[in-house]
């Protein structure tokens, strides 16, 4: 179990650091720091469950692993530019 969690949070910070060189914006709220700022977060749910909250790709180029990027991500919110105009795709399917 405890491999498994470890791999899990390898594969989530290599996938923030990917998004980043690609230039993409990911809105990530970090647990620990949240916990650094105030122990007590440590007991709130929210702490844990927020996590990446939104990614904006500003270019998607062909034969990027945009696909296995954002898998890992999990974002809750994924805003998407159509001929200038922006929509934002929840992790769910649905526009908004």
């Amino acid at each position: 179990m405890l491999a498994y969690g470890a791999w899990t949070e390898y594969a989530f910070r290599s996938a923030l650091q990917q998004a980043n060189a690609l230039g993409w914006a990911v809105s990530y709220i970090d647990p620990v720091e949240v916990i650094q700022v105030d122990w007590r977060n440590a007991f709130k749910k929210e702490t844990w469950l927020d996590g990446v909250t939104a990614v904006v790709i500003p270019k998607i180029k062909e034969g990027d692993q945009c696909r296995v990027i954002m898998h890992r991500l999990n974002p809750k919110l994924l805003p998407i530019a159509i001929h200038g105009a922006t929509s934002a795709l929840r992790m769910s399917g649905e526009l908004s």
